[in-house]
């Protein structure tokens, strides 16, 4: 035996031949295990981050009802030429605060791009493993039912072959009792 087929036998169970003869159960456990927690984490962070946006967007709103709650007390017993001017410098500043806005939007996008891409990669390699380890259950049962249907088929030839001697047994006997029946006939 050479020394790579020895280290192959090496991880195969007692009275196993080969490496594709079993599928190690633990294994496909464990990378199961690690599937779920890697997908239970991704829905996690995906749940924090949708929460930390939405309190954003809550704090800017509150922020935006008291500025415009402070605005409208200011706006009472001032002239219409004074109250245009003002409402031109809310709306200049809402625009810049809408920019910020954007922006911070467009790094958080940026952000979550990279870590899908991290994640995607992680996925693809846990996926590649997940297939290994099912070809290796699928070669198994392929196996197995080799076997099996050759087994079947050797029986079947088998139970042909004896169904037919004995019809062709049953043939002579008849055959040969006819035979006897006619001449016992012919001599009376």
């Amino acid at each position: 035996m050479t020394s790579s087929s020895s280290s192959q036998t090496d991880s195969v169970p007692a009275g196993q031949t080969d490496v594709d003869d079993w599928f190690d159960l633990d294994k496909y456990r464990e990378a199961a295990g690690v599937a779920y927690e890697f997908s239970k984490r991704k829905l996690q962070e995906q749940a924090a981050q949708e929460r930390q946006t939405a309190a954003q967007r809550a704090a800017q709103e509150r922020e935006l009802q008291a500025q415009r709650a402070r605005e409208a007390q200011q706006f009472q017993g001032i002239t219409g030429r004074q109250a245009l001017e003002q409402i031109g410098a809310r709306g200049t500043q809402e625009r810049f605060n809408i920019g910020a806005t954007g922006e911070q939007q467009r790094l958080n996008i940026g952000a979550t791009g990279e870590q899908e891409r991290l994640n995607i990669g992680a996925t693809g390699q846990e996926q590649r493993l997940n297939i290994g380890a099912t070809g290796e259950q699928e070669r198994f049962t392929e196996t197995t039912r080799g076997e099996q249907a050759r087994e079947t088929v050797g029986k079947t030839a088998a139970e042909q072959r004896e169904t037919a001697r004995q019809a062709q047994q049953f043939s002579e006997s008849d055959e040969a009792r006819d035979y006897r029946q006619a001449q016992r006939a012919y001599r009376y």
